[in-house]
């Protein structure tokens, strides 16, 4: 269930504009590329506006980062909080 009301919150964020950022905070670093991919297949479509500037998606993990400055949809995990 926790996963359906973070889609909400992307796709509200997605259409209402393009300076929010959500951020979706995975409980591993393994699933962190299986939700970025999840995300892309759900919002990737031509349904949002068009963000030129932005990225769909960022990944940001204590290894590895793609993306992660410039994306309205960040996914990453408990430990880069800390």
């Amino acid at each position: 269930g926790k996963t359906f009301v973070s889609y909400y919150a992307m796709k509200k964020v997605l259409l209402d504009n393009d300076d929010d950022v959500v951020v979706y905070v995975a409980p591993t670093q393994a699933l962190v590329e299986q939700v970025a991919a999840d995300i892309f297949g759900k919002f990737g479509s031509k349904q949002y506006p068009d963000r030129s500037h932005r990225r769909l998606w960022g990944i940001y993990v204590p290894n590895y980062r793609q993306n992660a400055l410039n994306s309205q949809v960040l996914v990453t995990v408990p430990q880069v909080f800390e």
